[in-house]
């Protein structure tokens, strides 16, 4: 009960703040979204992501503590059901 109440805060904050952005924002965020994708296909190939670089350029996005934002990211994986509603899917080359 406690995790899904987090989980619908951070949605709510989230939806709040996507509401809110500016065109060029909303450009950052799809830019941030579409690298954060390409780094997990990269993952899966069985190559090496360059995440320090991906940091970089978005770690702003992520507020002034990104190791939380990260934890808060990881309990939602944890959340019953998870892995079944989300299948992992081996991207074509």
């Amino acid at each position: 009960m406690l995790k899904q109440q987090a989980m619908g805060n951070m949605f709510r904050e989230m939806a709040q703040r996507m509401a809110n952005m500016t065109p060029e924002e909303m450009q950052r965020l799809k830019e941030m979204l579409a690298d954060l994708n390409h780094m997990m296909d990269q993952q899966v190939w069985g190559e090496q992501p360059n995440f320090e670089g991906f940091m970089q350029k978005y770690g702003d996005m992520f507020g002034p503590n990104p190791a939380a934002e990260s934890r808060r990211i990881g309990a939602a994986t944890r959340l019953p059901g998870w892995p079944d509603a989300i299948p992992l899917q081996q991207p074509s080359r």
